[in-house]
């Protein structure tokens, strides 16, 4: 368990690029934070309420993070990678680039998240909710989204086996343009 770090006098601080890696932020409420490129790796914020904070660039991996309230946050190219996001609230959410490879993110709430871009790769997608989320360029490969409810998301420019799906593949297999030649396999200008 880390250390127990008064939530009061981080209010007072500059928090940009802070070290908090392994603190102990139960139930903390670090609401509208301006936490960018801050190391959390290893916190815990169990119960925390983070909505509206702006976690950009942060390094939040292997965070517990349980329960925990993101609404509306900023975690924009933020590292979740091992993170356990279990039931937590992330609805509206900024989310766009971000690392979230082998996240459990079991009931989740992400209605509305941006997840543009978004590395979800062997994350535990489990009776998370989804509708309206954006996923867009976000990789999805071998992430479990049994039960997931997925209303109105549009996951079909997600890539769920690691190739572009912006491009549908040719009969044999081959995907056009994937050698910047239009699919025609000459240089240009011949």
């Amino acid at each position: 368990m880390g250390t127990r770090i008064d939530v009061d006098d981080l209010r007072r601080r500059d928090l940009r690029g802070a070290n908090l890696a392994g603190a102990d932020l139960r139930g903390a409420n670090l609401a509208g934070l301006d936490l960018r490129r801050a190391d959390l790796s290893g916190a815990d914020l169990r119960g925390a309420d983070v909505s509206g904070a702006d976690l950009g660039d942060a390094n939040l991996s292997g965070v517990a993070a349980r329960g925990a309230k993101f609404h509306r946050a900023r975690l924009v190219s933020a590292d979740l990678t091992g993170a356990d996001l279990t039931a937590t609230n992330l609805t509206a959410t900024d989310l766009s680039g971000a690392c979230l490879g082998g996240a459990t993110l079991l009931h989740a709430i992400l209605a509305t998240a941006d997840l543009g871009g978004a590395d979800l790769a062997g994350a535990d997608l489990r009776h998370a909710v989804l509708v309206g989320a954006r996923l867009e360029t976000a990789c999805l490969r071998g992430a479990r989204l049994d039960g997931a409810i997925l209303g109105r998301t549009e996951p079909r420019a997600a890539a769920v086996d690691g190739t572009d799906p912006a491009r549908p593949p040719r009969p044999g297999g081959r995907r056009p343009g994937r050698r910047g030649d239009g699919g025609t396999g000459r240089k240009k200008g011949r």
